[in-house]
């Protein structure tokens, strides 16, 4: 597979423009995966390190083109003048496939197909994660609270505060309860062999 090398990856998200809190983000995710793998590689289970390093990195390169607005970015008009085009360019696809896009356009088209598979109701499908490093990289996004480690729970409970449309009377919630359900598995899984408990992760 070829990948950027870390140093691309910072160069694309200053390219991008990637918002510092994002960033942020993004590096406390990179953060859990790579402990992830290294323990997992350390118990004999194959992961590829510099992949799940990589697509961590770069998984939420463009999140501003979900930005219901840039108001935060005031103060910077040609930094909102330039959130705006993106979103324009970008932002009927959300921001994980603006963002697998982005790094397909860049020449890294297998890392695009592990960073699309991050999301949270592909969970459980056939759009899920499969590998090692997709689920690593969905389970380690699932465990950031904008840069804050946190666990599973916490993180689902910020989820349904923020998302006002889960709370809607006509959202099945019953499909969300499920893809939770499905993350907590996963978790399982990815623990199942270490020597360490996913709160241990901090």
């Amino acid at each position: 597979m070829k990948l950027p090398t870390k140093k691309q990856c910072y160069e694309l998200l200053k390219k991008y423009k990637t918002p510092q809190n994002v960033i942020d983000h993004i590096e406390s995710v990179t953060k859990v995966a790579l402990i992830i793998a290294s323990k997992l590689n350390e118990k004999g289970i194959n992961v590829d390190e510099d992949i799940v390093e990589r697509a961590s990195l770069l998984h939420d390169l463009v999140k501003y083109v979900d930005f219901p607005n840039f108001d935060r970015f005031k103060e910077d008009s040609e930094i909102v003048a330039y959130y705006e085009e993106m979103k324009k360019k970008y932002g009927t696809m959300k921001h994980i496939k603006a963002s697998a896009e982005i790094v397909k356009e860049e020449g890294f088209e297998e890392l695009s197909e592990v960073m699309l598979r991050h999301g949270f109701m592909v969970i459980g499908t056939e759009k899920g994660p499969q590998t090692w490093e997709e689920k690593i990289l969905n389970y380690a996004d699932k465990r950031v609270k904008h840069d804050k480690i946190v666990d599973l729970q916490a993180r689902f409970d910020d989820l349904r505060e923020r998302y006002f449309y889960l709370k809607h009377k006509n959202y099945d919630i019953t499909l969300v309860d499920d893809k939770e359900k499905l993350f907590f598995d996963l978790e399982k899984e990815l623990f199942a062999s270490l020597d360490i408990k996913p709160g241990e992760i901090a």
